[in-house]
Parts: C-alpha cells; structure tokens; sequence
C-alpha cells in the first residue's frame, strides 16, 4: 500500500472511529466564533473540553448558527493514538517544523508532519499529539492518548496547535497577524506592537489596570479589511488566545492584584533582579483571571484607532512623539508583521509555504500606508507609564494627528 492510499485511508479510518466513540452520551458539541471563524467543536472527553474552554473561552464568541468555517473534533483514544504511530513508522520523510509562541523563550513545539493528497498529518514530538486534517484545513481531528487531559502539558500544547490552526486559517482568508498586545478605548482597538522585552505586556497591564481599558489581545492580533470601511483604509482588529506570561517585576508594580501568581522566590526581591527579567521568573496567568482583576471580558473585535510602538526600560525618560515618516513606520513595524521572513511560528516549514507570495505583498501594503491610517506613536518610559497612555487616549480621541513629539514628563500623576 502507498503511502499515499494509507494516510487518506487512515483518515477515512480514523473518521469512522471517531463517530463511533461519539455514539455515546459523553459527547460535547458546541459552536464559537474565534477572530471571525465559525468553529464547531466535538470533544469526547469531559476534561479535555475544559481545557479546550479556558484557553478558547476568553476570545469566543456566541455562533451564528450557520454552517462552520472550521470544524474541530477532539478524540481521547490509546486505541487510534496507537494506530497513528504505526502508521507514521511506514511513512517516508517526516518534514519538521516549530510551533512556538516565541523562537528566543520557552514554549516551542516541535513537530513532524506528513502530506499526502488531500490529508496532512502532523504529530508533536514531546507528547505524541496527533493531528489530522484535510487540504482545506477546515476538518481537522485530534488525537489524543488516554492520560493527556491530565497531564500538566495539556494546556500549553493544545493552546499551540490551536493558535497554529486559527493562524493558518485566518490568513487564508486574506488577514494579516501581528505581534502586539491590543486593548479598547472608546470603541477603538490600541495596539501595542513590538518585539520581546519592548514593553508590550506592560502597556497592556498599565492600559487595563490604571486607564481603565478593555483587554482585546495579549500578545497577537489578526487584522482584516474593513468591508464597510476600506475606501479610508479602516482596518478591524481581531483579538486571538495567547498565553498571557508575564515578569514577576511586572506583577508586583501592582500590589494585591496579582500577588498569587509571583513565584515565592521572587516576593519582595530588589529592583535589580527584577529589571534583569530572568526567564523563571516569568509566570503564566489565565486569561480567565483578568476578568476577576478587571471586572471586564475580553472584547472580541474593534475597529483600528491607534499603533502604539513601546520601548520600557529602566531608567527610560517618559516620551510620547508621533510617527510621521512614513519610512519609519516601516521599519519600526516590519519586525511586528508576521510573513516568512519573520517566522515566529514556524509552520512556513512545508505547511503554508504556499501563501508565502501573497503574504509578503499583502504586508508591505500594509506598511506602505499603515502611517497614513491611523496614529502611530512612540512611547518611551521605565516603571510609570500610565499617564503617557492617557495622552495616547487624549490624542486618539481628538484626531490630533501630524509631526508632535511631547515634552518629556515628570513625575506621574498619582
């Protein structure tokens, strides 16, 4: 048998299996709209589903009823996770890939994946998750051992291979991802877009905890053509689940709000060690907490109002200037644009190749003419940076736009 004839038969196979299992009154079915996708969810473990939900439940949104972009089934199986294994030993060359929330830290999956006519099959290599889809990716099934809802490592992998399905799919559908954390003031999206250690996470806590915004997006979004607005170049953004990790020294500028979450190391520990981020210093927070730290959900969707590009650093003197040049705006925000020639998530390893072309011209339009449409600003600060972020609001609020730079400012407001 070919390979071929044997994966698109073991995706027959594995279909038929998994409606088989489901014949039972254990079934979970439900609907989300995610980032604009209509998801229709099958799980056939109880404590699988939840942990699906704490990391989907945050950015989802009621379904429309109609028929589902994406359709996602969740199969906990030691029978089919083994018929996988023994299928992939007959496969020739596995093609390796990473999934990863950030090349430079902790959290990439590695994974090896397999095509075959109209099937593609890929398989995590820590954990043994398997992954099934068609070519469309629009029927996708995964395949799990009977112990992984219970290990620690459930969260974390099914976030990623779920973040790799969102992100394949929404910029097939013509949008672009950015690396930025987002919030809402006044009905419109602020994001905050840079690389690691520029202050992202911070503008965004500062942003919800201090001014009084809405969360939309820990640490990536998806924008799309405005369908009602693309004569003035109007751009919605879409917040996606991401982990939220964030520095003990970034907690503990909030006393009693997040003091649960600071490992026991890190309590009370000096300015210094602090400011150096190490890496363990870093804790995972659930998106599920916010809502308990600000009262608010996450909103869903807003319409772009204003680009914030952050740069906190110790010592930092507090400047907020505007972006004019529209050279500048490129190269400030090219490194924030996701496109082969910045793989964070390197699923472009034989997976999306394909969309390469248009990805790359869709962003360098998107770059060309960003400055044009929205505010962009550049922020400077160190530990205080709320009272910047309410002239970001000011400036966003009236229109101000053009070539002004603010003075640096002083001591924050209390």
């Amino acid at each position: 048998m070919s390979a071929l004839t044997d994966v698109e038969e073991l995706l027959g196979g594995v279909e038929d299996a998994v409606a088989a299992l489901f014949a039972t009154p254990c079934e979970v079915v439900t609907a989300w709209n995610v980032a604009s996708l209509e998801l229709g969810v099958s799980c056939g473990d109880r404590a699988l589903f939840e942990a699906l939900h704490a990391y989907l439940g945050s950015h989802a949104g009621p379904a429309s009823g109609g028929r589902p972009d994406v359709e996602l089934t969740f199969v906990v199986s030691d029978a089919l996770a083994g018929r996988l294994e023994a299928t992939a030993v007959r496969l020739p060359g596995p093609q390796p890939a990473m999934i990863s929330y950030c090349t430079t830290e902790k959290g990439s999956l590695p994974v090896e994946h397999w095509r075959a006519g109209r099937a593609t099959l890929l398989r995590t290599l820590k954990t043994r998750t398997w992954l099934l889809a068609d070519e469309s990716y629009s029927r996708l099934t995964f395949v799990v051992g009977d112990d992984y809802p219970l290990r620690p490592t459930v969260h974390k992998d099914l976030a990623l291979l779920i973040l790799h399905v969102l992100q394949r799919t929404l910029e097939a559908r013509g949008q672009l991802q950015i690396h930025a954390s987002a919030v809402v003031v006044d009905g419109q999206a602020v994001l905050f877009a840079g690389p690691k250690r520029s202050g992202k996470t911070t503008c965004f806590l500062d942003a919800i905890v201090r001014t009084g915004a809405r969360p939309l997006s820990v640490d990536k979004v998806h924008l799309a053509e405005d369908a009602e607005g693309t004569a003035t170049g109007r751009f919605q953004v879409f917040g996606i689940p991401t982990r939220l990790r964030v520095l003990a020294g970034t907690l503990q500028k909030y006393p009693g709000t997040w003091d649960a979450f600071i490992p026991e190391e890190y309590r009370g520990a000096g300015e210094e060690r602090l400011w150096r981020g190490e890496s363990d210093s870093k804790v995972s927070i659930p998106l599920t907490s916010l809502r308990a730290v600000t009262g608010e959900d996450f909103t869903l969707r807003a319409p772009l109002g204003m680009i914030v590009l952050p740069d906190v650093a110790r010592g930092r003197v507090p400047l907020l200037r505007e972006v004019v040049d529209p050279l500048e705006v490129a190269e400030l925000m090219r490194p924030n644009v996701y496109t082969p020639d910045n793989p964070e998530e390197d699923w472009w390893s034989g997976i999306g190749g394909h969309l390469a072309a248009d990805l790359r011209a869709r962003a360098e339009a998107f770059l060309a003419g960003i400055g044009a449409t929205v505010p962009i600003l550049r922020l400077e600060g160190a530990e205080r940076i709320d009272h910047l972020l309410q002239e970001a609001w000011r400036r966003l609020r009236s229109g101000a736009t053009g070539p002004t730079e603010a003075e640096p400012i002083g001591a924050p407001r209390s």
